[in-house]
């Protein structure tokens, strides 16, 4: 299965992750009318792509750090799917120095 991100037409490619959800969110526009009732008017539904590994290397961190260091919507492809997506969060614990490896490595990507 082959997982990718970044720009349009040059994205690289990236381990397989641990885990990966892809939960719905419904972006709406709530307002309380004078009586109480609440208007709530959907305006989108959207996903947010979580990813996680449970060990990497300093390398294969390093494509994730360059990709979330890019100011501008990415190209994600994933085994059921490509999206234009923002990449919204970055996080990892250090496990070792020498080598440098990482754990729990978790990735957010939000559709545009």
């Amino acid at each position: 299965m082959t997982w990718r991100l970044g720009t349009e037409g040059a994205e690289t490619e990236l381990p397989a992750p641990t885990s990966f959800s892809f939960p719905y969110e419904r972006i709406v526009r709530e307002e309380r009318a004078s009586s109480g009732r609440l208007n709530v008017d959907v305006v989108a539904r959207k996903r947010s792509f979580e990813l996680s590994w449970s060990l990497m290397d300093e390398s294969e961190y390093a494509i994730l750090e360059a990709e979330f260091e890019k100011d501008g919507f990415l190209s994600f492809v994933h085994p059921t799917g490509t999206h234009t997506v923002w990449f919204s969060s970055l996080s990892k614990d250090l496990v070792h120095e020498e080598p440098i490896y990482y754990e729990n490595v978790r990735a957010t990507l939000e559709e545009r």
